[in-house]
């Protein structure tokens, strides 16, 4: 219900009600001197909001809309995709500290409608940062906003496509003949804590987190096959090993002897020391980071004719259209060698009697 009222230091007629939405006591000045003549015209708007309060909350109702703060919704959220990878969960987490400088993270979810949530995507738009950093906010806030949806925590509405940022499109980096071969020769001077992961990504193409926490069982040395966990695909997976990382494997597995074979406690400590290493190398700028190992890898799979399914199985993909991105970005040395390898003439003459000159 709304009621009327005059404040003692003020002129007009006020009205109070509560909002709901927030669930908050809110107080409006109606613009109406507060004489006896506007009180039935102060009255007039009681009644509007009074309706507008109704069929909101008959909204709510219908829709099984849940009065939860957005706070209480997104740790709902984390639990629920609390599997997830850690750099996802660490998206998640970057994402709520950027959304909580705009909303009120106290506030019901109610808050959050077409119009708040269209302004917020266009003011992320505007944030000095990589079109990819800003791509991922918008990705977690929609994931986050269809979850809201799933749950009856608001009702469901429509972002206007022409709203939503784009990716921005970027050329596969791959290692250099001659960096590759600087970064092998460096890493003879290495200790072998960090040259045996470095070679383990060069070797396998595996990502840096399916590798971090391999164990000495999990490497059968006389086969050359290692065993390890995706936490990506959430899956247990088996790759042969290159034969010329034997020497390097047998070393460290010597050093460790049982356990974990690295003891890097994160990939964030492993990505600062290939940071610093590339430094050392003159290396600095290239666009190189942990993750080109298994781009590399990828290509120089097609380059060296690897099937695509041999390839997908080699680097832990469970779609083999992840793996056709790398497959598609073919060098042009390589499609100038396929090219050629195409024959439009017989090999004593044109078709249909057309002589060689």
């Amino acid at each position: 219900m709304a009621s009327i009222y005059k404040p003692k230091d003020k002129k007009y007629w006020y009205i109070s009600f509560v909002d709901p939405d927030s669930g908050k006591v809110r107080n409006r000045s109606t613009g109406l001197k507060a004489t006896t003549k506007n009180l039935k015209k102060a009255q007039e708007i009681v009644k509007e909001i009074e309706e507008v309060i109704k069929n909101q909350k008959d909204l709510y109702t219908n829709h099984n809309i849940k009065r939860a703060s957005i706070a209480d919704a997104f740790k709902r959220f984390l639990n629920l995709n609390s599997d997830k990878h850690e750099k996802t969960i660490g998206d998640y987490e970057r994402f709520l500290k950027l959304f909580s400088q705009s909303f009120d993270i106290s506030q019901p979810c109610t808050v959050l409608d077409k119009l708040s949530a269209e302004e917020w995507i266009i003011k992320i738009k505007t944030l000095d940062r990589a079109e990819n950093t800003i791509y991922n906010y918008f990705k977690v806030f929609n994931k986050f906003l269809n979850f809201l949806f799933e749950y009856s925590y608001v009702p469901v509405f429509r972002i206007n496509k022409n709203l939503k940022p784009k990716p921005e499109i970027k050329e596969i980096v791959v290692f250099k003949k001659e960096h590759i071969k600087k970064i092998m020769e460096g890493l003879e001077k290495k200790n072998s804590n960090f040259r045996t992961i470095i070679l383990l990504m060069i070797y396998t193409g595996l990502r840096p987190s399916d590798i971090l926490k391999c164990k000495v069982e999990d490497i059968d040395v006389e086969d050359m096959m290692l065993k390890y966990y995706s936490t990506k695909s959430k899956r247990y997976l088996r790759v042969p090993l290159h034969d010329d990382l034997e020497n390097s494997l047998l070393k460290r597995i010597d050093e460790v002897g049982t356990g974990r074979i690295f003891s890097y406690s994160t990939i964030g400590e492993v990505g600062r020391a290939f940071r610093r290493f590339l430094d050392d190398l003159e290396l600095k700028g290239k666009g190189y980071n942990l993750r080109t190992f298994r781009k590399h890898f990828a290509t120089l799979a097609y380059e060296n004719d690897v099937s695509l399914m041999s390839a997908a199985k080699l680097l832990g993909h469970k779609n083999i259209s992840t793996t056709m991105k790398y497959y598609t970005n073919a060098n042009q040395k390589k499609l100038s060698k396929d090219v050629n390898k195409l024959k439009f003439v017989e090999e004593e003459g044109m078709k249909k009697g057309v002589k060689r000159e």
